[in-house]
């Protein structure tokens, strides 16, 4: 019984550790012809034009964690996977910041985000 006991407080402590979003979301929109212009840009929603959500409050996983901020990637990068990247990013969520009171969309491929791990 013993044993048992202590397996499973070592299976617990192999937990992955959460998460949690502590302030608002940013990301750096990029509009590049042959010159990459990027601008930071608070995060407001995701999804799809006529179907938003929030930004979640609880990850599993991030990209890195550092000084109590959070990075995570968003989309596949084309400097990495060349044109492979265009046909997974065609699948992934859009992502919206908003101006004049309007939701617009962005184009990002990390977000990041004050928290802390749990």
């Amino acid at each position: 019984m013993k044993l048992f006991i202590l397996f499973s407080f070592f299976i617990s402590s192999l937990a992955f550790a959460d998460y949690i979003r502590t302030g608002p979301v940013t990301g750096e929109d990029c509009t590049c012809i042959g010159i990459c212009s990027c601008s930071k840009v608070a995060i407001y929603a995701v999804g799809e034009k006529d179907k938003l959500y929030e930004i979640a409050e609880r990850w599993k996983k991030v990209r890195s964690y550092s000084n109590n901020r959070c990075w995570v990637s968003v989309a596949a990068k084309s400097t990495d996977l060349g044109f492979l990247a265009y046909g997974i990013n065609f699948f992934k969520p859009d992502f919206f910041t908003m101006k004049n009171g309007n939701y617009e969309k962005v184009t990002v491929q990390d977000i990041s985000f004050s928290c802390y791990k749990e």
